[in-house]
């Protein structure tokens, strides 16, 4: 996905998902997240997965994966100011020499 493609997925979202995203990329749990927007957990799950499914992380038929990890590493490269630091810790980004922590790559630009 290219910055273009992301702003267009980005564009597309809720309310809603917009401040479930909020929520998920600050590093609540589906619970917190659940009780601070007067929400069921399965329902911050089920806006969770659909968020994936706009920014083009989807399963094929018959597959089950989870891809939370692949939509901050997403957010990490297009919109970091949104992604908690403790999210951002964890975070890899592919680059041709190799991966590189974005956490790290921000504290080198200082």
């Amino acid at each position: 996905m290219n910055q273009e493609e992301f702003h267009a997925s980005f564009e597309q979202m809720t309310k809603t998902q917009r401040m479930v995203l909020k929520s998920f990329l600050a590093n609540q749990i589906d619970e917190a997240i659940a009780k601070n927007l007067n929400l069921d957990a399965s329902t911050v799950r089920r806006h969770i997965s659909n968020l994936c499914r706009i920014f083009g992380l989807k399963n094929e038929s018959g597959e089950h994966f989870s891809y939370r990890q692949e939509l901050i590493e997403l957010f990490a490269k297009f919109r970091p100011d949104l992604v908690s630091s403790e999210l951002l810790k964890g975070v890899k980004l592919e680059f041709p020499d190799g991966q590189v922590s974005v956490f790290k790559m921000f504290l080198s630009d200082t």
